[in-house]
């Protein structure tokens, strides 16, 4: 009986050759379809389709660039709200020493530049501050535009005076500096985290419209 040695190199397996011993050549065939079917399936690490927030504590920065849809570009973009405060936040920016683009992009994820904004933990106004917040910033209005705005950025000013890094500020702002103090860091709640992604996108693209101090 005529053996036949046929070596196979197959691409599922790189590097690797496997030998068959065939008793009757006439009689062998070989499905490539049936071979592909048994391959592995490639793996995509795709970032919009991954938890960011089941990865390392920063691991949702990397969402950044990816957070803000067309609509919402084209909503900052032709926004005329903003322009009716522009004079009330370069106000605050120039008492704070903060960027204004940093105070309207906090304005816009807070509010989306509603002066009578309420919400339903009872934060108010421009930038939804809470009721021991208003107190503690002596504002006796929380819907005059001017106050509102100048008690939030020196609130926000007052975190990243205290924790030193953006994120840890506005996740303060968001979550409160107990919980950052609590977590060392940006604490693991979606809704803080989100809150960071999207003042960082608004605020990238409010600075680069010349929206600045």
């Amino acid at each position: 009986m005529l053996k036949v040695l046929l070596t196979l190199s197959l691409s599922v397996v790189a590097g690797t050759s496997l030998a068959f011993v065939v008793s009757n050549p006439q009689s062998l065939e070989v499905s490539v379809s049936e071979v592909s079917a048994q391959a592995p399936k490639p793996v995509i690490n795709r970032l919009d389709s991954m938890n960011v927030y089941e990865l390392a504590p920063s691991a949702y920065l990397l969402k950044v660039g990816h957070m803000l849809s067309r609509e919402l570009y084209a909503q900052i973009k032709t926004d005329a709200d903003v322009k009716g405060y522009i004079t009330q936040i370069k106000q605050a920016a120039a008492q704070s020493g903060l960027s204004a683009a940093l105070i309207a992009a906090v304005i816009m994820t807070e509010s989306g530049f509603n002066p009578q904004a309420l919400s339903s933990a009872g934060a108010r106004g421009l930038m939804q501050l809470m009721p021991a917040t208003l107190i503690d910033l002596k504002v006796d209005d929380p819907y005059d535009a001017q106050k509102n705005i100048n008690a939030g950025a020196a609130y926000l000013k007052a975190q990243l005076d205290r924790f030193h890094d953006l994120d840890l500020a506005l996740a303060a702002y968001n979550a409160g500096p107990a919980n950052v103090a609590k977590y060392g860091g940006v604490p693991p709640f979606a809704e803080t985290q989100n809150f960071i992604l999207r003042v960082r996108a608004y605020f990238k693209e409010y600075a680069a419209q010349g929206f600045k101090e």
